[in-house]
């Protein structure tokens, strides 16, 4: 069984903007940043919105608990304010059950 998951994330701007003088861009962070969450495992895909600095994530793991890893893993990566997950029917297919009992 498959758990798939789409997270709203919020960051802390004020991090990942870079001022004036610093040797670093704001698009520079991020491309550093989004080339470290592509090794995250259960991480399908992130897309960040430039402007106000949050995100758009898919994630497909076997157990909520790997779920955790991958917004806990982000949040290593990334200077996370918040996160809203919406958590998609989990994918069975023909004769499969489920192991948590809360999705049966």
């Amino acid at each position: 069984m498959q758990i798939e998951a789409f997270l709203n994330l919020t960051f802390d701007s004020n991090v990942l903007h870079a001022l004036p003088g610093e040797a670093d861009d704001t698009l520079s962070r991020l491309k550093t940043r989004l080339k470290k969450c592509s090794t995250i495992p259960g991480l399908l895909e992130i897309h960040v919105v430039f402007g106000p600095l949050w995100a758009i994530g898919r994630a497909q793991v076997d157990s909520i608990e790997k779920l955790t890893n991958v917004i806990n893993d982000i949040g290593k990566v990334f200077p996370l304010k918040g996160c809203l997950t919406f958590i998609v029917q989990p994918q069975l297919y023909p004769g499969e059950e489920a192991e948590d009992p809360n999705f049966n």
